[in-house]
């Protein structure tokens, strides 16, 4: 009985419990929190984050994000609360964040006058977030698999309204020839 309840156990250890599809918010978050704690271990600093998150004169939109990519859309929402945080308490130089730890042949490229040189050096720093956010999220095989799938279906949909808005004659994203984030995404998970 005793050796019976043993292997129970060890049965019972080996056992993981697998994670259903991750919902359409559940996939925001993700990339919403491995941007916004990407930001704040890298140190962005604040002009370069006010070049990324310009808005096109005629249109509004943002200028490196399509409207209505579904990777697009937290990753530039985690940008703006990035550059909203307040200094930091009891620092006398009234610092809003770290040190940059951002190399700065990268820097130099995010605040490229080229919008094409900016989104890539960008959709890099995408990839870097989202390739820490999967190594601390413990995902199995399995679940990581579904995770890429979801990553793989935001890309393909953000690339579907990138055309959209191209075929429209939008002058926003006349110089997009793929999205820059969802490539990151993407490269992140792989």
């Amino acid at each position: 009985m005793r050796k019976m309840i043993m292997t129970f156990c060890l049965l019972a250890l080996l056992v993981v419990p697998t994670r259903a599809a991750p919902t359409d918010a559940e996939f925001k978050e993700f990339l919403f929190f491995a941007v916004l704690e990407g930001l704040f271990e890298q140190g962005l600093p604040d002009n370069t984050v006010d070049r990324l998150l310009q808005r096109d004169a005629m249109s509004g939109q943002p200028f490196l994000f399509v409207y209505g990519c579904p990777i697009c859309h937290p990753t530039y929402d985690a940008l703006r609360l990035y550059r909203s945080r307040q200094p930091m308490w009891g620092d006398k130089r009234e610092s809003r964040d770290f040190a940059s730890k951002v190399e700065p042949a990268l820097l130099k490229r995010l605040n490229a006058d080229d919008p094409t040189t900016r989104a890539e050096a960008f959709g890099e720093l995408v990839e870097q977030f989202v390739a820490a956010r999967i190594a601390t999220s413990r995902f199995t095989p399995a679940e990581l698999k579904t995770w890429r799938t979801k990553l793989d279906e935001g890309k393909q949909r953000g690339e579907e309204q990138l055309k959209q808005y191209q075929a429209q004659g939008n002058t926003t994203y006349s110089w997009m020839k793929s999205c820059s984030m969802c490539n990151g995404a993407n490269r992140g998970a792989r």
